[in-house]
């Protein structure tokens, strides 16, 4: 469903994106190896390895080499939110909710974030 949105987001010029998909948790943690985007959406339910698992892992490895990525779930129980915020999840996009311009615009406003923290980093090390 969101290749879709994120197809029709390129098209419509909303978005510029590549779009990589992972087949389950174990896939997702083999490319984070070998890409570094600047978003990661992850279901929490997966198979092989869950979404946690995903982000244990882009805590612990991938983030060395890609410290401004923001990762978020896709949706979650309020418990699970709070597991995934303390863990170093940054956001969340309802199923339940799913909504064209709102993801568009929740994306926009992550990959801001994203710029700026970069903006900043190159600040302090001058």
């Amino acid at each position: 469903m969101l290749t879709k949105f994120f197809s029709k987001a390129n098209d419509r010029k909303d978005l510029k994106c590549e779009i990589v998909e992972a087949n389950d948790g174990e896939e997702a943690i083999e490319m984070l190896d070998t890409i570094y985007p600047h978003l990661i959406l992850c279901d929490i339910g997966m198979p092989k390895k869950d979404g946690f698992e995903v982000l244990e892992h882009f805590n612990t490895v991938s983030k060395k080499t890609n410290p401004f990525c923001f990762f978020s779930f896709l949706s979650a129980a309020p418990e699970e939110k709070i597991k995934a915020f303390n863990e170093g999840a940054m956001g969340f996009l309802s199923k339940k909710e799913i909504n064209y311009f709102m993801i568009v615009l929740q994306i926009k406003a992550w990959l801001r974030l994203s710029r700026l923290e970069r903006y900043y980093k190159s600040i302090r090390q001058k």
